[in-house]
C-alpha cells in the first residue's frame, strides 16, 4: 500500500519526524509503532537507553548529506558505506524504515538518522496520510490524520491493549 506517512519522536523541546513512504496505516507502521511502544513500556531498561541514545543522535535533511565520519558511524555495511562516499541518495537508503532506525538507536546507539523537515505537524496535507510521534515528555503516542490530531494513547494504555484493540481504537481516534 503506499500510504505516506511520518513518525516522530518529541522528547526536551524536540520533535524529529522520519518518512516512510508506503503502508503507513494504522494496520501497517501504526501497528509497528505501537509494538515498538509496548516494548519499550513493558522493559524499563530498554526505555531507558532509548531516551539516552535518541538526544545523542544527529539529525540530518535530506538535502544534508552525511560527513565522512558520520557515514563511518553510521553503517558499517561496505556497499552502502561506499555509495555514501560518492553522495547517492543517502536518505531514501536509510528512510525505507524510520522504525528499524529506532531500534538501532537502542540497539547499536545509531549515531545518525535521517529526518523529514518538510512537513510540520498541525498542517493540513493530501501527502501525508497519517503520522505517530512517539512523545517521551509525556509517555503518550500521538496519532495524526492529513496532519491534523486525531488523538493521543498513553504508553501504558498501549501495553494493556491486545491486537484487535489496536484496530478498534485507531479507528474510533479516541484518546485512552
Amino acid at each position: 500500500m503506499l500510504t505516506k506517512g511520518l513518525v516522530g519522536v518529541r522528547f526536551d523541546n524536540e520533535l524529529h519526524l522520519c518518512y516512510q513512504s508506503h503502508d503507513c496505516g494504522p494496520e501497517g507502521l501504526g501497528a509497528e509503532v505501537v509494538s515498538f511502544v509496548r516494548e519499550l513500556q513493558r522493559d524499563s531498561l530498554r526505555m531507558k537507553i532509548f531516551k539516552e541514545n535518541i538526544r545523542k543522535v544527529e539529525w540530518v535533511d535530506e538535502i544534508d548529506y552525511p560527513t565522512t565520519q558520520q557515514a563511518e558511524k553510521l553503517i558499517r555495511d561496505p556497499e552502502i558505506l561506499e555509495s555514501l562516499k560518492y553522495n547517492e541518495d543517502w536518505y531514501t537508503q536509510f528512510s525505507f524504515d524510520p522504525m528499524a532506525c529506532f531500534e538501532y538507536v537502542i540497539l547499536f546507539g545509531l549515531p545518525i538518522i535521517p529526518e523529514h523537515r518538510e512537513y510540520s505537524l498541525g498542517e493540513p496535507t493530501d501527502f501525508i496520510a497519517y503520522a505517530y510521534v512517539v512523545d517521551l515528555n509525556r509517555d503518550v503516542l500521538e496519532l495524526y490524520r492529513s496532519g491534523h490530531k486525531m488523538g493521543e494513547f498513553s504508553f501504558q494504555a498501549l501495553v494493556d491493549l491486545v491486537k484487535a484493540d489496536w484496530g478498534r481504537m485507531s479507528s474510533t481516534w479516541e484518546d485512552y
